[in-house]
């Protein structure tokens, strides 16, 4: 038995060994197995965050049962708590290391494996192995320690252990020895990982009917205020979930209640808690939807809000998924209508239904759909109706989207008060359809001549709005004869769209004989040109041509053109998606909403659109259309177009065959996307077919066809769905792609190299040389998957010839370069098929080794390095630093090398390489390496002895040679006495010379800089401090002695010296030398004074001046005030000059208000992100000294922790938690930047003035506001910081202001502070006379409510006059 599970446990395979174990569990001792191998837990823990290996997490589980059964946790005579305790003992330090271990742990596959496998297994565990964790005085510094015992207790809830009441009770009513108080403060940490966390515990509950607790409805609503808003994907993605499950529980629970209520019966359940809990969270979302709030805020809020309406408020059966119904529930409108259905409220939907984003936009209009009929007047319907119309004729995609949206939120609730017909709804689609087609006579007419009337009959948005329709309601059989009129209009559409914008010139189009003289032109993406102003095509190819105003069409009219055929283009293809999901929908019914013969001609229509336009966004969307199409017609029992995949296919292939195509730009345009689309509903047969004819072409000599070729297969070979299909013509892709490489022809490389790059992501995966082995395939694995690929190889390395211009040897050598070491003495991951690796002859790698060596003394330098790297794949572990001792063996004296450069340099490099992966496998490899020691010090001795390599003339051996010397330095800690003599002695040369400049450079330049770092690197391993810092100060001495050097002289010398210095001394923190200090400062003042800017040269002085800044004092501070004036462009100068400015203002040496300004300046969104950390990284440095200036210090913060990028605020957050709160004292919690925003006033006790509130309202952003209305724009100017918003700022501050200071009356505020109350004011009445600006309204109304809270007066609609009639949009 012991020796089988040493067999096992010696098994290098991963996920076979763990397969191993599993199956033969039964026979071992779990104590001896867990004690045979000393980290095995600990890599079984490792092992659960890796989603590859999902038998991780069910061995894990296995073993902790039996675990449990035989230390006698099934034995009711032993003491549970003793069992527990050995439980914990046993696995406890392994768990935390390997949580420690794994930086990222938001990882739901880890927590969903490990977490589950303990609460299910062993939970009796978990309070003790909570009280271990919180006992660490550090435990609150440590984020995850701090999501352990989060993610602990969330996967307790989840599994019904954990009991949330004011204490956290585990089963059997055993407390848990932590404060719930403190878990609802990581709702709002700054680590989100601990928030999701956090926030599962207390929404999560197994029973589907169990009411919330108070502490939960509390902790939600926590996170609804400060959780929500985030810039990352996954997280919303993840906690919506969340939250939603959250919501089905409440309409469960309350589902009788709700029911009772509705009969005016006595329901059971107290609905209080419920409807303090709805009312908040109703009026937390819609304070935060004001105009032009940014995406993280609208998207979640508005996802939030559309499931409380779904949940608690529609009122009708609403399908939210496939098969989950939620009936109808009128809670909302008895309980919260002024909440849920006020004037202000539709007012704030319909401003986000014209929202800047597509998605807030669409979720307004969901949420629009759920309102009660009667509670919107008929005025109102009407204007926005009217609205609607108007500005679905807009270029801007913002507004024509909007104006579809809400036309089909009318469409479907509101016709009746429009229309006074028998079927309003027809009547509708009929006023929509008279228009498109008297618009698009019209756009036929003057498209290409007058562009003021062009733009008055846009037609897009028309589309767009019948395809919004049509994805609202999916039962359309009454409207089936009106979609064949409508399909035949879109298909003349889409035919005169597809055959403008395919054409080179379209002159044939024009009936007027003048028009004919300015020829329409098409570039390589679809877009128009005209001769007259052609000097702007560069415009068109670098994309910018949407970037122009209506103003200025008359001189630059291919703007509009650009605009109005891609968006005909782009809008039909959406459209066309609709349809066949709608066609999906009904493929079930005998009825079809569509007639046959109107689908078929359109659905031809868009099969020819693909063949030839070239925009890509349109594209993609046709191709969707058609994928859907395709599939519905593949899989109906009763198609309505039978056969139609299969007819495609045949027409596609007739037109391959006879070179119909007349394109070959951009990846081949809509080509690749339609053969994709086709044969994802094809039968395997077909698909044989299609590749063959492919492959047939790939191999063919008309260039076009070669090219269309390549770029459908990586375009097939990038679809996952197609990939148990296409698994087995990888071989042959690679073939394919290899030969391309050496192809005369451009086009041909490029597509092949497009097709390579597909083929070695998905074989081989997005790994560089420097990834852990684990996931790599031996030579033999990736032989065994394409066999063919052997033979091919092997040709390719025999033939392989100096002077092929394009050689197919560099993309094979790089294939091999991404393989393990043949032997696999470490673990893996990847899967193995041992039947296939049988059947690979090992003589046949044993030549392709023995040619490839050959191949590395060829004439291309790159083509070395690659090939230097691929050898590692044929040498088993042990044997490599044997190998690069018999390659070097072969160099005797300089003679031999003089009469073959290359080859010389062709063996040091495969040495050099060799030694760097014999290092790096060492620390991966389960061998015991100790056996090497002795071939790793002759490997070292004849390393030392080819010292004569120095002796040569050619400078990539010295420079290879050198990076040998260095790596034996720094692994070894190995150096010769003769090399070091020989080096000190070059280096002295360098500088006992006038200048460091070179004549002749000829990689001279890099041989120095080898030099200068192994002498570097040599100095620190032996402790010879003094000596670095003399040679740095030797060097930079002979720019101080002769200024004049800078004009002239090659600063890469001083520039590199430094720079390794600077690496070395990051990690030595307590090296210090005054007089090198001294230097570097006088080098800055010399390097302001040149003529030569010097960046790189300041850049460095200033990292090292950094390190050493909390040792030394600033000498000359004003230099910094000139280096920032005269290097304000450079952002590596200016990032460190601002931290050493703030150590010379923390030494009393700069001006507070000179230090401010720089602050201010570098804070703001439009520098680029490096100066902003830089910012708070000074901040960090004189937070202490910046106390008394508040007011601008608190503009800084506000401007950062607002800033757009997500991991600048969370910097400025976790600033303001520990340095700012905890005033140097150990903090217990790093709030998230929502939360400090929100509380940013009282918790940094800000004392306020009519000067500190001008400052927070003069804001830029306003400004751009205000430009963007009067302008009037199609492309509105865009602020620099999307995610800031001035509105907000200002509620936060007036509700701040309320708390303070108007906590009584406000009249005592204006006897107390008279200044401040008529600052108050006087802003009170302006913001009342504001209303011009673009969303005016709501915008007013939002600043009502602050004021009108500041005065104490509930803000009534009527009271300001405000007519919602005049609401525009544009």
């Amino acid at each position: 038995m012991d020796q089988q599970l040493g067999q096992i446990l010696a098994e290098t395979n991963i996920r076979k060994k763990y397969s191993q174990i599993l199956d033969n569990l039964h026979k071992f001792d779990v104590k001896t197995l867990i004690q045979s191998e000393k980290k095995f837990l600990y890599e079984l823990f490792n092992s659960c965050f890796d989603e590859s290996l999902i038998i991780a997490g069910s061995l894990l589980e296995k073993i902790l049962i039996k675990l449990f059964d035989q230390l006698g946790g099934n034995d009711k005579n032993k003491d549970q708590n003793v069992v527990t305790q050995e439980i914990v003992s046993i696995m406890y330090q392994d768990y935390i290391d390997s949580v420690i271990g794994n930086k990222n742990n938001y990882n739901l596959n880890y927590s969903q494996q490990i977490h589950k496998v303990i609460s299910t297994s062993c939970v009796q565990c978990i309070p003790l192995m909570i009280t271990n964790i919180i006992q660490d005085k550090q435990f609150f510094h440590n984020k995850s320690k701090v999501w352990s015992v989060a993610s602990l207790l969330r996967s307790s809830k989840q599994e019904g252990h954990l009991q949330i009441t004011d204490q956290l009770i585990f089963r059997q009513n055993i407390q848990v020895d932590i404060d719930i108080n403190l878990i609802k403060q990581w709702i709002f940490n700054c680590n989100r990982a601990i928030q999701y966390e956090a926030i599962q515990i207390f929404t999560l509950n197994p029973k589907k009917t169990a009411i919330p607790h108070q502490q939960e409805l509390d902790a939600i609503l926590q996170f609804f205020k400060y959780g929500i808003k985030t810039s990352y994907p996954n997280f919303r993605k993840n906690y919506l979930q969340k939250i939603r499950q959250f919501f089905e529980r409440l309409r469960h629970c309350y589902e009788k209640d709700f029911r009772l209520a509705d009969l005016n019966k006595k329901h059971k359940n107290d609905l209080t808690q419920l409807d303090e809990f709805i009312r908040e969270s109703l009026h937390t979302f819609y304070k935060e939807l004001m105009p032009e709030c940014c995406f993280e805020i609208s998207n979640p809020c508005l996802e939030i809000l559309l499931m409380i309406y779904q949940y608690l408020g529609t009122p009708y059966d609403l399908e939210i998924r496939k098969g989950q119904v939620v009936t109808k529930c009128n809670y909302l409108f008895n309980k919260q209508f002024n909440y849920a259905y006020s004037d202000i409220i539709f007012e704030t939907l319909i401003t986000q239904a014209s929202s800047s984003w597509d998605s807030s936009r669409v979720l307004a209009c969901q949420i629009l759909n759920l309102f009660p009929k009667d509670v919107i007047r008929q005025g109102k319907i009407q204007s926005v109706f009217e609205q609607a119309l108007e500005i679905i004729g807009s270029p801007v995609i913002r507004w024509f989207e909007s104006g579809a949206q809400l036309i089909s939120w009318i469409f479907k609730q509101y016709t009746p008060l429009i229309f006074e017909t028998p079927n309003p709804q027809l009547s509708l689609l009929e006023l929509l359809f008279t228009q498109l087609q008297q618009k698009f006579d019209n756009f036929k007419r003057v498209f290409a001549s007058d562009q003021t009337e062009l733009q008055k009959n846009l037609i897009h948005g028309y589309i767009t709005t019948f395809w919004v329709i049509m994805e609202q309601s999916k039962q359309a059989l009454q409207f089936k004869e009106f979609f064949s009129k409508l399909l035949e209009l879109l298909r003349e559409i889409i035919e005169f769209a597809t055959q403008l914008s395919s054409e080179n010139t379209c002159t044939w189009i024009l009936n007027d004989k003048q028009l004919q003289k300015n020829t329409l032109q098409v570039d390589c993406r679809g877009h128009f040109y005209q001769d007259k102003t052609i000097e702007n095509v560069q415009k068109l190819l670098q994309g910018n041509t949407l970037v122009e105003s209506l103003e200025e069409q008359s001189e630059n009219s291919e703007n509009i053109l650009v605009v109005a055929f891609f968006l005909i283009t782009r809008e039909s293809g959406m459209f066309f998606q609709q349809l066949a999901a709608l066609i999906e929908f009904n493929s079930n019914d005998n009825k079809s909403p569509i007639e046959t013969v109107p689908l078929k001609k359109i659905t031809y229509q868009f099969f020819h659109a693909l063949l030839n336009i070239k925009h890509i966004g349109s594209i993609d969307r046709i191709a969707q259309g058609l994928s859907y199409l395709c599939k519905t017609m593949a899989n109906s029992k009763q198609p309505l177009i039978p056969g139609l995949v299969e007819e495609l296919l045949d027409k596609l292939i007739e037109a391959f065959e006879q070179n119909q195509f007349k394109f070959i730009f951009r990846r081949s345009s809509g080509l690749p996307h339609l053969v994709t689309c086709l044969l994802k509903a094809c039968s395997g047969q077909n698909i044989d077919k299609i590749i063959q004819l492919l492959v047939k072409h790939c191999h063919g000599q008309v260039i076009e066809l070669k090219v269309h070729a390549l770029n459908i297969m990586r375009k097939l070979f990038m679809e996952t769905s197609l990939k148990q299909y296409l698994e087995q013509y990888i071989g042959q892709g690679f073939i394919i792609s290899i030969q391309g490489f050496s192809y005369d022809d451009w086009s041909v490389r490029n597509s092949s190299l497009m097709l390579f790059s597909v083929l070695a992501s998905k074989s081989l995966g997005k790994n560089t040389n420097q990834d852990s082995l684990a996931h790599k395939y031996t030579i033999i694995e990736f032989f065994a998957k394409s066999p063919e690929l052997l033979d091919f190889f092997n040709k390719i390395i025999q033939d392989f010839k100096d002077d092929q211009l394009y050689p197919s040897l560099y993309p094979v050598a790089l294939i091999l370069s991404r393989l393990a070491p043949i032997n696999a003495s470490f673990y893996r991951k990847v899967d193995y098929d041992e039947q296939k690796e049988k059947k690979i002859k090992v003589q046949q790698i044993v030549e392709m080794f023995s040619n490839l060596q050959l191949c590395l003394n060829n004439k291309n330098y790159l083509g070395r390095q690659i090939l230097s790297k691929s050898l590692l794949p044929f040498l088993e572990v042990d044997k490599i630093p044997k190998f690069i001792i018999e390659q070097l063996e072969s160099l005797q004296d300089l003679d031999q090398i003089k009469k073959n450069h290359n080859k010389t340099h062709g063996i040091i490099l495969a040495s050099n390489q060799l030694l760097k992966d014999h290092i790096r496998i060492k620390k991966e490899s389960v061998q015991n390496l100790k056996q090497q020691q002795q071939s790793e010090k002759e490997l070292i001795d004849i390393i030392v002895r080819k010292q004569f390599l120095l002796q040569t003339k050619c400078p990539p051996i010295k420079v290879v040679y050198y990076q040998l010397l260095i790596q034996i330095v720094n692994e070894f800690n190995f150096t010769s006495d003769d090399i070091l003599i020989y080096t000190e002695n070059q280096i002295q040369e360098q500088l006992m010379a006038p200048s460091f400049k070179l004549e002749i450079d000829l990689q001279h330049s890099v041989t120095r800089k080898k030099q200068f770092r192994y002498l570097i690197e040599y100095y620190f391993k032996q402790n010879k401090i003094d000596s670095v810092f003399n040679l740095a100060i030797q060097i930079l001495q002979k720019y101080v002695s002769n200024p004049q050097l800078l004009e002239f002289d090659d600063l890469e010398v001083p520039s590199y010296v430094l720079k390794r210095i600077n690496l070395q001394l990051k990690t030595r923190e307590q090296l210090f030398q005054q007089s090198f200090t001294d230097i570097l400062g006088q080098m800055l003042q010399i390097c302001y004074k040149s003529q030569n800017m010097c960046s790189q040269l300041v850049q460095v002085c200033l990292k090292s001046l950094i390190i050493f800044q909390s040792k030394s004092k600033i000498q000359n501070p004003d230099i910094y005030q000139d280096l920032i004036i005269r290097y304000n462009q450079d952002t590596n100068v200016t990032k460190y000059l601002l931290i050493l400015s703030g150590h010379a203002f923390v030494d009393n040496k700069l001006n507070p208000e000179i230090y401010l300004k720089l602050l201010e300046r570098y804070s703001q969104s439009e520098n680029i992100d490096d100066l902003r950390v830089a910012v708070i990284k000074s901040l960090k440095i004189t937070i202490n000294n910046l106390l008394t200036y508040q007011e601008k210090l608190n503009m800084i913060l506000l401007r950062l922790i607002q800033d757009e990028i997500p991991e600048i605020r969370n910097k400025v957050a976790k600033f303001i938690s520990d340095v700012i709160l905890s005033k140097g004292q150990n903090c217990q919690l790093r709030y998230n930047y929502e939360y400090i925003l929100n509380k940013f006033f009282k918790l940094l006790r800000i004392d306020y003035s009519p000067t500190h509130l001008e400052l927070l309202f003069d804001s830029d952003f306003y400004e751009v506001k205000k430009q963007n209305h009067i302008q009037k724009k199609i492309f509105s100017f865009e602020k620099a910081n999307k995610y800031y918003s001035d509105l907000r700022i200002r509620q936060i501050v007036y509700s701040e202001i309320i708390n303070q200071e108007v906590k009584q009356d406000i009249i005592q505020l204006k006897f107390e502070r008279p200044e401040l109350f008529e600052f108050l004011i006087i802003n009170y009445d302006n913001y009342k006379k504001f209303v011009y600006r673009d969303e005016f309204l709501h915008e007013n109304i939002v600043k009502h409510r602050i004021f009108g809270l500041l005065m104490k007066e509930e803000v009534q609609l009527q009271e300001y006059k405000l007519d919602y009639t005049v609401c525009q949009f544009n």
